[in-house]
């Protein structure tokens, strides 16, 4: 058995591909960054890909394009974007240690399954429960916290996507066609 860390969302994420409800990663140097991959390249993906009808580069990866066709590029840029689309649309996650076969392969081991996510979140809840530990608060606190050092250090500069703009501009197309 290896140890790894699991990090499970409060609802599942639907991409065009499929849908993720959570993912394992390996105890690493790595797993120090596991709320700002979560949020950055799971979450904020979401949000810009479904709720906002952006579009990122396939190639690069990296090249985000909103509706407007106005490029960004990952880093400051959709960092702030992506903790703010976290807190506003509710989509919080829970990071536990978790412990799998030794030949289970980490690399990319996204949660798809929705009987195992039930079981799962059901064996945390139970948990938690029984210790008065409330994970999905713990995360909470770390993503309201990042957020408001982000918004503390963030400038004027154009070159960061903004959240509110991007939802003024949904609500602008969704009044076109009332």
């Amino acid at each position: 058995m290896k140890k790894c860390f699991q990090v499970l969302f409060n609802k599942p994420l639907e991409f065009e591909d499929g849908v993720i409800y959570g993912f394992r990663i390996p105890c690493d140097e790595l797993a120090k960054y596991i709320v700002d991959f979560a949020v950055e390249e799971i979450i904020g993906k979401w949000c810009f890909l479904n709720r906002h009808s952006g579009m990122i580069d396939e190639l690069t990866k990296s090249k985000w394009i909103d509706r407007n066709g106005r490029i960004y590029y990952s880093g400051d840029a959709t960092e702030l974007y992506s903790y703010i689309a976290a807190l506003d649309t509710h989509t919080y996650f829970r990071i536990d240690e978790y412990w799998v076969e030794d030949d289970y392969d980490l690399r990319g081991a996204y949660i798809t399954d929705s009987k195992e996510y039930f079981y799962l979140r059901c064996l945390m809840e139970d948990q938690d429960y029984k210790s008065g530990y409330n994970g999905w608060l713990q995360v909470y606190q770390k993503l309201f916290s990042r957020y408001q050092r982000l918004l503390g250090v963030a400038d004027a500069r154009h070159d960061i996507l903004d959240y509110e703009e991007q939802e003024k501009a949904k609500l602008d197309v969704e009044n076109q066609y009332k």
